[in-house]
């Protein structure tokens, strides 16, 4: 149970940010894209990736549930997880690669302003003084 609650842990954080991010997406695009045929584009991208999504955290909650099963029993062994996570993984790799895509799609149909805008990068940090991490 351990493991599942791990791996629920750190895969559906995930996909709780990505409706964060979408959600805040939507609003920005309909106040900073006077465009309103680009606007209904790029909407309807948005609503493709939070559908997307929401498909990826279902199929990752049964994945997972499959792995607790499989930690309640006692026999179980380290290959009887294996076909499991490697499931997990693929469909992770697929979910990633989609959102990716919709990226792009969202890229070509935005100028460079407007993209600022729609996804405003965030202020870091001064990295430390790379010296110190060198032990000079």
């Amino acid at each position: 149970m351990v493991i599942a609650l791990v791996l629920a842990l750190l895969l559906s954080s995930s996909g709780a940010s990505h409706m964060v991010f979408l959600d805040s997406a939507k609003t920005s695009i309909k106040l900073d894209i006077d465009d309103k045929a680009r606007q209904r584009e790029l909407l309807s991208l948005l609503d493709e990736a939070e559908k997307t999504t929401k498909e990826h955290g279902k199929t990752e909650a049964k994945l997972i549930m499959e792995l607790s099963g499989l930690e309640e029993r006692h026999d179980s062994r380290t290959a009887d997880y294996q076909p499991v996570l490697a499931r997990l993984r693929a469909e992770t790799e697929a979910y990633e690669d989609r959102m990716v895509r919709y990226r792009f799609a969202m890229k070509r149909k935005m100028t460079r302003e407007e993209w600022a805008k729609v996804f405003p990068v965030e202020e870091q940090q001064p990295a430390q003084n790379l010296k110190q991490g060198a032990g000079q």
